[in-house]
């Protein structure tokens, strides 16, 4: 947790940082030396490694991002959606899964549970019928 300082302000990414020693970005806002180096490093997942430019579509067919270069290279006829949309459905999806995943397994537990008491009722059947 960042504290407010007499020589801090916003950082960029929102946060309350000191900024004495800081580098401005291209959006024009400033970073401190941590957020900076984050920063230029999601700069570079969000650009096209081919091709060097920014990547905001995404290929439905290949399941990549891909630039306007790629695009019209390599990607001629495919569907494309905007990254940042695909990003949050797929955010989502990945979100949800471990919910489903318990109310899976408490399914499965309970059926285990049945199970074992039919078992145990069939056992007792079994052994009072051959008395």
């Amino acid at each position: 947790r960042l504290l407010k300082k007499k020589n801090s302000r916003r950082c960029g990414f929102d946060q309350t940082c000191q900024l004495e020693a800081s580098t401005k970005g291209e959006d024009g806002n400033f970073y401190c030396n941590e957020h900076s180096r984050k920063r230029k490093h999601q700069d570079q997942r969000n650009r096209c490694a081919k091709h060097d430019k920014k990547v905001p579509t995404f290929c439905n067919r290949c399941n990549i991002p891909v630039c306007s270069e790629c695009i019209d290279q390599d990607h001629v006829d495919h569907e494309f959606s905007s990254l940042i949309a695909t990003f949050q459905a797929k955010k989502s999806k990945y979100n949800a899964t471990p919910v489903k995943l318990a109310l899976r397994i408490q399914q499965v537990s309970e059926a285990m549970d049945q199970l074992a008491s039919t078992k145990v009722q069939f056992d007792e059947n079994q052994s009072a019928a051959d008395n």
